[in-house]
């Protein structure tokens, strides 16, 4: 992270494997609540024993599937949310005090994750003692959507429920102030690598061969590998 510039790691990410087409999946800590919570936490303290470096664990909770992930409501009794869904978020939490957690898109039991004040408030804060950040996930474009079953999710709902900070992606035109040309579209960049992007790289990898990073050769910044493990990061 020292090698990089990263502050804040949005990892470890843990929930139960629910359906085999859930996209986070790969990088879920999983099935067993117990040995995910203590993983999870021997991570963060690992990663906390550096000065000025933290943890975001995610995603506070119950995000189980790909279909509809923006607005899928999860129907969990009490007891199997505390006993399976948010056991590892309380032993990371408990044990090793990370610097953030993140919330899921989903609703849990008719309520957004991000707008629920007994999760984040009752059960995170008072509960379990956390006394770090808690943000949203990132705003996409299909979390603006009107004609959804449930309500979407806002910022001032998020802010109410104990959200410090609300991830809302820029989706003016490249490189264009609000309100410019291409306000309101969101444009994916074309072609790889473009060459904001490439300088990035460039200039991450000289960066990282200053400081000394073992595991970052002379000429990846000229593969796609960079990227991969920058979105890693």
């Amino acid at each position: 992270m020292e090698c990089f510039g990263v502050d804040l790691w949005l990892a470890p990410a843990f929930n139960l494997h629910r359906s085999v087409l859930c996209g986070r999946n790969f990088e879920y800590l999983s099935e067993d609540p117990l040995l995910s919570g203590r993983i999870a936490a021997a991570i963060t303290r690992g990663v906390q024993s550096h000065p000025g470096r933290g943890v975001t664990i995610k995603h506070l909770a119950c995000n189980n599937q790909e279909t509809n992930r923006l607005n899928s409501n999860s129907r969990v009794s009490p007891r199997a949310l505390r006993d399976l869904y948010l056991r590892a978020f309380e032993i990371c939490v408990r044990q090793a005090r990370p610097a953030a957690v993140m919330t899921s898109y989903n609703l849990i039991n008719g309520v957004h994750t991000s707008e629920s004040a007994e999760l984040l408030e009752v059960i995170l804060r008072q509960e379990w003692g956390f006394d770090g950040l808690v943000m949203t996930d990132w705003v996409v474009d299909g979390m603006t959507r009107s004609d959804m079953k449930h309500p979407r999710a806002t910022a001032a709902a998020a802010i109410k429920a104990g959200n410090e900070l609300f991830n809302a992606r820029r989706r003016d035109g490249p490189g264009g102030p609000p309100g410019g040309p291409g306000a309101g579209e969101y444009r994916p960049r074309a072609g790889w690598p473009d060459r904001a992007g490439r300088r990035r790289r460039e200039s991450d990898a000289g960066r990282a061969r200053e400081a000394g990073c073992p595991r970052y050769p002379r000429g990846l910044e000229d593969s796609r590998d960079l990227d991969i493990l920058m979105l890693v990061l």
